[in-house]
């Protein structure tokens, strides 16, 4: 569910800020998104995820938004949000804890300054590697078991080298690591940064339609997460 259209970051692997849209529009009102998670609520779904090709925590809402979710889901059903960090403010992170988020997903790629740097376009190295780092802390000395911590990336060739240093970094604190298949986000412009480890091929089939629901700011549902 996608709270506020948009993202800050410039990453290589995806194709924010070479789009044009209703992706890039507007806010979702609370009202929509109290009416969807209460009836979403009603199924048994596995997880709700208030994000979706936007920097969730630019929404200042998010904490208050996630609480709403807490509050009314099953007990099998968990909340993720996946951050690139930036407004991983020491204030954000306390309401992050006390929203009752299950799972916080930190997408950071590349543990050396110019690998991160040259992943994640304008985003500072040293300012979002603290940052994380404090609330890995914060949530530590807090004694909180969630959310669970865990640092993603996609698979390029800018960070292929960097796989086994960036595993040994963030596991020696308690995070784990998911390394992800570089999808072309069904635009060109991916395609020719020619970032792939592999050559693309295309699915034969894909579940995501099947299996998932993803709304934009205004309710609209798209076919897929990176169906742009």
């Amino acid at each position: 569910i996608q709270t506020l259209s948009g993202c800050n970051a410039r990453c290589q692997f995806c194709p924010n800020g070479h789009t044009t849209s209703r992706l890039s529009m507007g806010s979702m009102s609370e009202d929509l998104f109290r009416k969807i998670v209460d009836e979403v609520v009603k199924q048994p779904v596995r997880r709700i995820s208030p994000y979706l090709m936007n920097e969730p925590l630019a929404d200042p809402r998010i904490p208050d938004l996630i609480r709403y979710i807490t509050e009314r889901k099953r007990r099998e059903t968990s909340t993720s949000i996946s951050t690139n960090a930036t407004y991983l403010t020491p204030d954000m992170g306390e309401r992050l804890i006390e929203s009752g988020l299950d799972n916080l997903m930190i997408s950071f790629h590349g543990i050396r300054k110019e690998t991160y740097e040259t992943s994640m376009g304008n985003l500072d190295w040293e300012t979002h590697l603290n940052q994380v780092n404090h609330f890995i802390e914060f949530r530590r000395r807090r004694k909180s078991r969630k959310p669970v911590v865990t640092v993603t990336m996609v698979h390029t060739a800018t960070l292929d080298r960097e796989l086994g240093e960036i595993r040994d970094y963030w596991n020696s604190r308690g995070v784990i690591v998911r390394i992800h298949t570089l999808e072309n986000r069904s635009h060109p412009w991916v395609d020719g940064k020619a970032i792939n480890v592999k050559p693309m091929k295309p699915y034969t089939n894909c579940d995501r339609l099947m299996g998932q629901a993803y709304l934009l700011w205004n309710g609209d549902v798209v076919l897929c997460c990176v169906d742009w």
